[in-house]
């Protein structure tokens, strides 16, 4: 499904603009949304988005945002930690 802006409308996926309705962070709930976290999709403030920068290949780099909980879940975040004494 595709919102008016032609970017993807499905929850976790896409961005929010100025084509779509407010949302505010689902985290604060005290500021208006940017981004989505790419784990579990809730909308996040500039705040409270965690961003991981990636790369592939030559000039090939880009952002992922991960919510607070979501960023430190290494079966969510392939680049997280594993947390001492978790399988």
């Amino acid at each position: 499904m595709r919102s008016d802006s032609g970017q993807t409308d499905k929850k976790g996926q896409g961005t929010l603009n100025n084509m779509e309705k407010v949302v505010f962070c689902e985290m604060c709930k005290a500021v208006r949304a940017f981004t989505r976290c790419l784990g579990c999709g809730i909308a996040l403030c500039e705040n409270c988005a965690c961003d991981v920068v990636k790369t592939s290949g030559h000039d090939h780099v880009w952002s992922i945002s991960y919510c607070p909980l979501c960023i430190i879940d290494p079966a969510v975040n392939p680049d997280a930690e594993p947390v001492k004494g978790k399988a």
